[in-house]
């Protein structure tokens, strides 16, 4: 029987282990201690983890009755060296090769060795282990194997023949399900969490029955198209043939030119569709090749392999109210550049790999019996939703063609650039010209599939980047139409988008490199010497001598940037004596009597030597709005908005561009202008005023309902500008006849009417009224997603339409150089109305200095000083060395020092000590007979003379 002990051997918790207390008992032992001095001492110094009396006393007995190890005594059982013992291995592994499903307690059973040894002998000797099998659609026979294998073989064959000429004419085809619900995959779930944390619980939920079917079809350069299938119906024969008929060949002609020219080799399964008769015969037709496809092999189809699940996965977890936001989804992430890069840079590790491999639906598809008699199938994506080819690496193309890479891990760099950018379409002898047409008109049946078909989304497009010289004059109207012809049909602009916005900014690409003071003079240095010049001129009109210099006013500005990051109540605080406000930085630089007269003779006079606007790097998209300038004093331009922050002030229209928040040009207004088109309003002349340098540069504009106007969005589109903004339905022109009451609108509601290029949009969020928008660059019927919350905290998506999506989204530039300004403002008090203007300027350059030194940076991806950084590094900068001090400025606490510096006399208790300068006497110094003195008590802490100081502490 073996011997058992209630102490812990392993207990890495202790101080003293169990072993080091046992020798202690046995030193003590053989010294004569008695057991509970033993035990007292262990106590003492191990504290909870010293062993129990009674273990003292076994142990006290034991070494007494001669025993001289501290270890235990040696375990009943068979002994540790049976897991070697290589007659049970040759045991074990018979039983294996008899029932491969054993389980180690029937193998316990069956010869008698322990459970921990019968794990350690098929673990470290035999080197087994027990694993599940994989759940596969089907099993193949030998000869689909063999298949498999011979299929593999000629295309790695063909490859090593061919190279990239092989792999550019593959284009992938398949169709999978979407369902307004997919549940998250397990580990969409797993989250981080303490290590004493309990496990998270989740509810298993199933994927929901309500679904459509898509057809996607892509090569290496990215998606070519998409469609989708009616509700309720799935792919057959007749309709995949029209699919690849009037669908998928004239995008390839539009968005891969020279590719029906060199060939297409079709990459598709061995689903009913796609091999019965009628489409064998369009691919003879065509002369399009289609590649052996091994049968229920979805690992070797890129689609259900790679693109369906990374597509798929974004979405789980989400319920849709319905298909039609679930679509509008799905084209939002097929339009994502970031997202399509994601999807097609799977790597080998990560399809091999993952969990999420493979499509759950890429055996689901059943082929209907029933005829489609859609109207049409869906538009195909934009050509935006097509990678760039720079994005595509060699182990991205081995991803999306697997069938390749299966037969081999190592193959050649591709090359990335694509064939030559020539249209094919004189060199295609089954080429036909499609009618373009407004109205979707289409009939899939049998009889007329191949003449009713119209080419609905055909159009030129132009090469992103490149200068933009196409202008359709058919496209402009008349300006003096006033009447707009409105339907209830979305489209595309035309103008918009044979547009190609490009924007040569005139900034170096190496402002990063430069000083702040280097970038600033590039906006502000032709208006030093303006400033210096008529602020001299206006001191000697007014019969004073300034006298000022380019760098005293440059100081002067430098200290005005520091007084809009250090704020103090007043400009005399910072000459102050009170030390709680005094600024040594600022008083070292000039005494505040000619920081005063600068600010008194501050004048700039000939506004016709101002420079024109400046129009540096804006972005294509920029807002209009309209900015205060806050003002209290008497002037007849001065303008009351009690809406705003600030109320009183000087309006100025500002036009910014929208991503960075630069001020591109401004306007102040002052009252009626004689010089407006008479046609058009304030809002409406402000707008083009602002907007003339921007003619012809394809500009996309954003401003309120207060300038505009569907009038004003036809003049923009005539001078090449594109315009968005909120509308109020009770101007002129609103198709009241084609909308509804805004009583009648519920929560999601959208409503649109269209005439040509100008759009009318409605939209109820969670407001009382209904917001419209007017736009003459989107497609009225387009949305997009959005996110909101319900009245239980949930996050649900909704639709949007995508003029009033853009217009949240590109509409607060000028908010954004507001900010900026209102941060470290130099603007102080005063009377003058035009200095006020003056600061404005001033801010506006140091602000516009900012943001172009910041964008400079974020394009080289260098690291930039934040926006005070910036105004204390210009401050320092422009105020360089200059000092008009005769003598150095002494603070409050030195002067303050010298006033104890010298004790006179004492006079009991009170101490009489000289200070640094004169002051009345407090006893006898009258208004009519000043008497000054430099003695002051220090214990009274009073001025008095050396004839009233005695006498004054007498009484």
């Amino acid at each position: 029987m073996c011997e058992s002990d209630n102490e812990s051997e392993n207990n890495s918790s202790a101080h003293i282990s169990v072993f080091e207390q046992r020798a202690y008992i046995k030193i003590e032992t053989i010294r004569g201690k008695t057991v509970p001095e033993i035990h007292a001492a262990l106590n003492e110094v191990c504290g909870t983890d010293t062993v129990d009396r009674s273990t003292v006393q076994r142990w006290h007995q034991r070494f007494r009755d001669g025993r001289t190890s501290i270890d235990n005594n040696p375990r009943s059982g068979r002994p540790s060296t049976v897991t070697q013992d290589n007659t049970n291995a040759a045991i074990l592994a018979t039983l294996l090769d008899e029932d491969r499903r054993i389980t180690v307690r029937e193998i316990e059973q069956e010869t008698g060795i322990s459970k921990s040894s019968v794990h350690r002998i098929l673990t470290e000797i035999l080197q087994k282990r027990k694993i599940a099998a994989r759940w596969v659609p089907h099993f193949l026979s030998p000869e689909q194997k063999d298949t498999r294998k011979d299929i593999c073989r000629e295309l790695l064959s063909r490859y090593e023949n061919e190279k990239e000429t092989f792999l550019d004419r593959i284009i992938a085809i398949d169709e999978t399900w979407i369902r307004d619900f997919e549940p998250e995959l397990k580990s969409q779930s797993n989250i981080w969490k303490g290590i004493t944390s309990p496990r998270a619980k989740k509810v298993r939920r199933q994927q929901t029955k309500v679904k459509q079917m898509m057809i996607f079809a892509y090569d290496k350069l990215g998606i070519i198209v998409t469609d989708r299938v009616p509700i309720g119906s799935s792919v057959t024969g007749d309709y995949y043939k029209t699919f690849l008929a009037k669908k998928l060949r004239p995008e390839i002609r539009k968005k891969r030119p020279g590719m029906l020219q060199n060939g297409v080799s079709i990459l598709h399964d061995n689903a009913r569709p796609h091999i019965g008769a009628p489409v064998v015969a369009l691919l003879e037709k065509y002369g399009w090749e289609r590649l052996k496809h091994p049968p229920y092999s979805p690992d070797l189809s890129p689609p259900d392999f790679d693109l369906f699940p990374k597509l798929k996965e974004p979405l789980r977890g989400i319920r849709f109210p319905n298909l039609d936001i679930l679509n509008e989804e799905m084209d939002y992430k097929l339009k994502d550049q970031d997202i399509l890069y994601e999807l097609f840079n799977i790597t080998d590790d990560m399809a091999i790999d993952s969990d999420i491999g493979g499509d759950s639906d890429a055996d689901d598809i059943t082929p209907i019996s029933r005829q489609i008699t859609s109207s049409g199938m869906n538009d195909s994506i934009s050509d935006q939703d097509k990678p760039s080819s720079s994005g595509c690496n060699s182990r991205t193309k081995r991803s999306l063609f697997k069938v390749v890479e299966t037969a081999s891990d190592v193959l050649n760099e591709w090359d990335s650039d694509s064939e030559s950018n020539a249209d094919d379409t004189d060199k295609d002898k089954d080429y036909e010209p499609c009618p373009v047409s407004n109205e979707i008109n289409i009939n899939f049946s049998d009889d007329n599939a191949d003449d009713s078909y119209t080419d609905f989304n055909e159009r030129n497009i132009l090469n992103v980047g490149s200068t933009c010289n196409y202008v359709n004059n058919e496209l402009r109207k008349d300006s003096n139409t006033k009447k707009f012809n409105f339907t209830k049909i979305g489209k595309q602009p035309e103008h918009f988008s044979k547009s190609t916005f490009q924007m040569k900014s005139p900034i170096s690409n190496n402002i990063f490199q430069s000083t702040p003071i280097n970038i600033w003079e590039k906006i502000f240095s032709p208006l030093i010497d303006l400033i210096v010049r008529e602020s001299n001129l206006y001191a000697e009109q007014s019969n004073n001598l300034l006298d000022t210099t380019s760098e005293e006013m440059k100081a002067f500005i430098g200290i005005l940037i520091i007084m809009g990051f250090h704020s103090l109540p007043s400009i005399r605080h910072y000459w102050s004596n009170d030390k709680n406000f005094f600024c040594d930085r600022v008083a070292s630089i000039m005494t505040v009597k000619r920081f005063l007269k600068l600010v008194r003779f501050l004048h700039i006079n000939d506004n016709s030597k101002m420079p024109p606007p400046s129009l540096e790097f804006p972005s294509r998209h920029l807002s209009i709005d309209e900015s205060m300038v806050a003002f209290k004093g008497r002037s007849g331009m001065k303008q009351y908005m009690p809406m705003k922050p600030i109320k009183r002030g000087f309006k100025v229209w500002a036009l910014a561009d929208s991503a960075s928040g630069y001020l591109i040009n401004f306007e102040i207004y002052t009252g009626k202008n004689s010089n407006n088109l008479t046609e058009f309003g304030l809002g409406e002349n402000v707008v083009l005023n602002l907007s003339q340098y921007l003619e012809m540069k394809f500009h996309c504009i954003y401003f309120d309902n207060f300038f505009t106007s569907l009038p004003l969005a036809e003049k923009l589109l005539n001078n090449d500008i594109f315009s968005c903004g909120t509308f109020r339905i009770n101007k002129k022109y609103y198709p009241k006849d084609l909308m509804k009451k805004d009583s009648l609108y519920k929560p999601g509601d959208i409503e649109f009417a269209q005439c040509d290029d100008i759009s009318i949009c409605r939209w109820k969020d969670r407001g009382s009224k209904p917001v419209t928008v007017i736009s003459s660059m989107h497609d009225a019927s387009h949305t997009e997603i959005v996110h909101r919350k319900n009245s239980r905290g949930e996050k649900i998506a909704i639709s949007c339409p995508s003029s009033i999506a853009d217009y949240n989204r590109y509409m607060g530039g000028v908010d954004k150089f507001d900010q900026y300004m209102a941060a470290y403002s130099i603007c102080q008090k005063s009377r003058r109305w035009w200095v006020k203007l003056f600061y404005y300027l001033l801010d506006t350059s140091i602000v516009n200095s900012f943001l172009m030194y910041k964008k400079s940076c974020n394009r080289h991806k260098r690291k930039y000083m934040s926006h005070l950084e910036f105004r204390s590094t210009l401050a320092n900068e422009l105020i360089s060395n200059y000092s008009s001090r005769k003598r150095p400025t002494i603070s409050p606490s030195q002067k303050r020092s010298k006033s104890n510096v010298e004790v006179i006399s004492t006079y009991e208790s009170h101490i009489a000590t000289k200070i640094a300068t004169y002051r009345r006497c407090f006893r006898c110094s009258t208004k009519k007979h000043d008497k000054r003195s430099n003695i002051m008590c220090a214990t009274c802490n009073k001025v008095l003379c050396k004839d009233c100081f005695a006498e004054y502490h007498k009484t």
